[in-house]
């Protein structure tokens, strides 16, 4: 799944990074935090969820732009991640265009807005 998404967001322009790892990845946004426009995460994985993945992310560099994915989405879920600062929740069953344009309009959306 994280190679079929990476390939469409390519496909779209964008330069991805992908891990299938978390603590890989919050290791590769310690290294180098500006490298990144956009961070997405997954809400249900193994180890920490994606929550918890936002929130070390965001203890990392606090105005990366965070958005995570899942397959399962209500009103307390919104609650919890807008709170862990979550910017877009975006539903995995979604058309798959749909899906690559959320995340076009956030890389377009925070580009440029990180600091230097």
């Amino acid at each position: 799944m994280v190679f079929l998404c990476a390939r469409l967001f390519e496909r779209r322009g964008h330069r991805v990074t992908t891990f299938t790892n978390q603590a890989d990845a919050l290791a590769a946004l310690q290294a180098n935090p500006f490298a990144f426009d956009l961070f997405l995460t997954d809400y249900n994985m193994p180890g920490p969820s994606g929550l918890e993945v936002t929130r070390a992310a965001l203890a990392i560099r606090a105005d990366l732009p965070v958005a995570m994915a899942s397959g399962f989405v209500d009103e307390a879920l919104q609650r919890v991640a807008a709170e862990a600062g979550v910017v877009e929740l975006i539903f995995k069953a979604s058309d798959i265009d749909e899906f690559c344009d959320t995340v076009d309009r956030l890389a377009h959306k925070f580009r440029g807005q990180k600091q230097a």
